[in-house]
């Protein structure tokens, strides 16, 4: 599959997306500069995803594409906040199981590990800042800190223009940057260090009331939490649906409620997912010297070794021995370079 160009549809025109092209899944999740991250994916075939990024010191900017839907769970610096804008309007995507609305941008403190629900053929506008800058920045050019507050739900609801506005400024500013010759880029990026400050203080000025909470989409957040924490505790054993429904004394019937108010799959795919992608992740980073298939499916829970060949090739779109000996390969055409 090719990785098509994504656009960025919003009031203006705004040019194509120019950022480095097919990186696959692990890689996508260690390419941005000062992130903890794990991406799982969850729709099957080849994953392809893209990243530009423009990394200023105390503030970072970027377009990160993926192609296929995942579940991220993400950690940027301790002492940052975080901005996420969807590129298109109207694209299903979630942070810590809240809607990302057309007229909502997430936001998420560095302090704090979160997770974000991505579908397919999505891309998504990133914007870090320093938050005892942005700090010192509101305090000054609008006499307010209005942090703590913001902070205390992932979503902030945001005029629709003011968002498009910022969609705009972003896609442009990551454009044309690689085309700043050399001599001027060090004053450039000073320039887009404090027009990032501006329009984020400016975003923070359109805020309108805040949608509150609801009880059920509260507590389906603290049940998938409660799950994550449950398999990642247990990653050595197959857990089943019946396992999470004793685990955490709930029916099935309100588990499926809580994975598809939060996640937008089901229980048994989210485990599924859950295992081949910690199993790819280790054949990725192992060599056939250093492991086999069995050992590396059989620690994840899959115990029909031709059972997890065939699911592992119908999600990643290789067989996971293919996955094993792509490092090896590697190596030996580095060796020969």
């Amino acid at each position: 599959m090719e990785l098509s160009t994504p656009h960025v549809i919003i009031q203006h025109s705004a040019p194509a997306y120019p950022g480095r092209h097919a990186l696959g899944v692990h890689s996508l999740s260690q390419s941005i500069t000062g992130w903890q991250q794990v991406y799982d994916q969850l729709s099957p075939g080849h994953f392809q995803g893209a990243l530009n990024e423009l990394f200023m010191g105390p503030a970072q900017i970027f377009l990160e594409f993926s192609s296929h839907a995942l579940v991220q769970t993400c950690n940027t610096w301790s002492d940052s906040l975080w901005f996420g804008i969807p590129v298109q309007r109207g694209q299903v995507s979630q942070v810590e199981g809240v809607p990302i609305g057309e007229d909502t941008i997430a936001v998420r403190s560095g302090k704090t590990e979160f997770q974000l629900t991505t579908p397919d053929n999505f891309g998504f506008f990133g914007v870090v800042v320093k938050e005892d800058l942005l700090k010192r920045y509101l305090e000054q050019e609008h006499g307010s800190d209005c942090l703590v507050k913001m902070l205390s739900y992932p979503v902030l609801k945001i005029d629709v223009a003011a968002i498009d506005s910022l969609r705009w400024w972003l896609a442009h500013t990551l454009y044309n940057f690689p085309n700043i010759p050399e001599p001027e880029s060090s004053q450039a990026m000073d320039f887009i260090l404090e027009e990032t400050l501006s329009r984020i203080g400016l975003l923070l000025g359109q805020q309108a009331r805040q949608p509150k909470e609801t009880v059920s989409s509260s507590h389906a957040r603290r049940v998938i939490q409660r799950v994550q924490a449950y398999v990642m505790d247990n990653k050595d054993r197959c857990i089943k649906v019946h396992d999470l429904c004793e685990q955490l004394g709930i029916s099935r019937r309100a588990l499926q409620d809580c994975f598809h108010k939060t996640m937008g799959c089901t229980p048994k795919a989210y485990l599924s997912a859950f295992g081949l992608n910690a199993a790819r992740r280790e054949l990725e980073e192992k060599t056939p010297e250093q492991t086999t298939v069995s050992d590396v499916a059989t620690r994840h829970g899959f115990w029909h070794l031709s059972q997890f060949a065939t699911d592992y090739r119908k999600f990643f779109g290789e067989l996971p021995s293919q996955t094993l000996r792509k490092k090896s390969q590697q190596s030996e055409v580095s060796r020969h370079i």
